[in-house]
This record gives C-alpha cells, sequence and structure tokens, in this order.
C-alpha cells in the first residue's frame, strides 16, 4: 500500500510538472503572437510614415517643378511688363535652418499664397492675364487666381504689437522684399503664433471673451497659433 501510494504522488507531481510545462509553452507562444503582433503594427506605421515622407517629397518637388515653369516663363516674357514679376513667393522664401522643426507649420499657416505672383500694377496685371491665354506654363496662375497686385516697396508694413510668442515672420528670411510685403499684408505673418507647448498655445488662442491671457503692454493676441506638427 505504502509503495502504490508513492507510485500515485509520483504520477501526480509528473501531471503537475507537464501542466506547468503546459502553461509556460503557452505563454511563450502567446507572448510571441504579441511581439509578431506588435512587430507588424510597428512595421505598418513605419511604412505608412515612410510613403507620407515620400509623398511629400513628390508633393513638394512637383510644386518646384510648377514654380520654376512659371518663373521660366515670366522671365521669357519680363520685356512685355512695366515692372517684372516677383514669385511664385515659395522661390523667394526660406525656413530657417534652426526652426525645421516648424515646417509643417509653416506651411500650414501660408498655404496657397506660396503659389501667388505678385505684379506691380493693374496694367501689368492686364499684361500677365492677356499672357496666361498664350502661355500654358501662366494659365495656372490665371485660372486660380495666383496673382496679387501690390505697389513695390522697400519695407513691409509691420503691425506694432508683438504677439507675446515666435512669429511665422521670426522663422523666415526672404531673398525679395515683395515675399515679405506680400505675406505681412495678406497673410499677416507677424500675427501668427509658433508654440511648442499644448498649454500655452491654448492659452495664446483663447478669445478675448473667454479666459483672456494677461498680455504684457504692447502686445496683442496672436490670429492663429501652430503647434510643430
Amino acid at each position: 500500500a505504502g509503495r502504490e501510494q508513492a507510485r500515485c504522488e509520483q504520477r501526480l507531481e509528473e501531471a503537475k510538472g507537464r501542466l506547468q510545462e503546459a502553461r509556460e509553452e503557452q505563454q511563450i507562444a502567446a507572448q510571441s503572437g504579441r511581439v509578431a503582433e506588435s512587430g507588424a503594427a510597428a512595421q505598418g506605421r513605419g511604412a505608412a510614415s515612410h510613403a507620407h515622407r515620400a509623398n511629400d517629397r513628390n508633393n513638394a518637388a512637383g510644386q518646384l517643378r510648377r514654380w520654376s515653369a512659371v518663373r521660366a516663363a515670366l522671365d521669357r516674357h519680363a520685356g512685355k511688363f512695366r515692372t517684372p514679376p516677383v514669385g511664385p513667393l515659395g522661390r523667394h522664401v526660406k525656413l530657417g535652418e534652426a526652426h525645421t522643426h516648424w515646417a509643417k507649420a509653416v506651411a500650414s499657416a501660408l498655404g496657397a499664397i506660396l503659389e501667388y505672383v505678385v505684379v506691380n500694377s493693374h496694367a501689368d496685371l492686364r499684361t500677365l492675364d492677356t499672357l496666361a491665354k498664350e502661355v500654358p506654363e501662366l494659365k495656372i496662375l490665371r485660372d486660380n487666381d495666383r496673382v496679387v497686385v501690390s505697389a513695390f516697396q522697400d519695407t513691409p508694413h509691420l503691425g506694432v504689437a508683438r504677439i507675446g510668442a515666435l512669429s511665422v515672420r521670426d522663422v523666415l528670411s526672404f531673398d525679395h522684399v515683395m515675399a515679405d510685403v506680400v505675406l505681412v499684408d495678406s497673410a499677416h505673418i507677424e500675427f501668427k503664433a509658433l508654440e511648442d507647448e499644448d498649454t500655452k498655445a491654448k492659452g495664446l488662442a483663447r478669445f478675448n471673451g473667454e479666459a483672456p491671457v494677461t498680455m504684457r503692454p504692447g502686445e496683442a493676441r496672436p490670429s492663429f497659433v501652430y503647434l510643430p506638427s
């Protein structure tokens, strides 16, 4: 009887051992599945991110080609204008190297205005409108209303108030003053704020009728507030 009891206890221990091994194998398999699933998800996100970046690069390259074609056509016909047009404006605007993390925010703030061409007078506008009917590269300006009339000047008319934050204009440089002039006059880039921290951005963006932010004398509430992405 004692030997039989010992054998039963041994078989019981063996069964417990097999059960424990089965549980461990199940856990390992489950963990492997989660890792594989996580890896696949990460791979999917990575592929999507890569595709998004590639799409951005393709869009940017296409945009540059259009701008270059428009500029080349304007240069060919420059003698027909009283004052040669400036633009597309995107060719004259550069984001500072220290501010590249603001690229998406600045692109959002500027929008289609980077595609605009500036003429000095309504006489030059009529000339450009006539050319746009004849020159394929300029047709896009006429079809999409991408021309602005602005008397050429040496400096932009800046607002005197500060917005209490980095502005879109602060992170840009210009190789033609009229790009600065039009972006100030039409896009109000000196009153569009850039803010890294979400809480501060929300504070700057509050309307006066809600919970007004205390701002120092000489400052103004920004027209828009942009986060880095």
